[in-house]
């Protein structure tokens, strides 16, 4: 069974002419906002931590690695909220998605969990290695 948001954006393809369009954001296509966000996330958090450490403030690790979290989900659903025309709607369906499909949300959790641990990882590296070598080792994973 589909989700019930597939189901809704089927039914307005279908008022469109049928027409496939991909989805878009200010009339640009999706798949190039979230190149750019993804580049520029994994790009400045490392510079942001770098400087955060040399300029002598303290934090640590798992805060930062949470708050960085919460914006990433405050985005999304702002996101989700406008892709959906209100708020409301948009709180609706991922209520729908979570207490009506909790095994799903379980399947998450596996994935989650591992990025969290390597974003944890990510701060280890910028403590023992400079920012530019640590950039160019992390971005290895995509060869892999």
């Amino acid at each position: 069974r589909a989700p019930p948001f597939a189901a809704e954006g089927l039914r307005d393809m279908a008022h469109d002419g049928g027409k496939d369009r991909p989805p878009s954001i200010f009339g640009v296509p999706m798949k190039w906002v979230s190149l750019v966000a993804l580049t520029f996330q994994t790009s400045w958090q490392v510079f942001v931590i770098k400087l955060n450490r040399t300029g002598g403030g303290e934090s640590l690790n798992t805060c930062i690695v949470f708050l960085a979290e919460l914006v990433k989900m405050a985005l999304s659903v702002a996101l989700l909220s406008y892709s959906e025309g209100s708020c409301q709607t948009a709180f609706a369906m991922l209520r729908a998605q979570i207490f009506g499909n909790p095994w799903g949300c379980l399947r998450f959790a596996v994935p989650a969990l591992c990025y969290t641990i390597m974003n944890n990882l990510v701060f280890l590296s910028l403590d023992k290695l400079n920012a530019a070598v640590q950039q160019v080792t992390y971005q290895l994973k995509v060869l892999t």
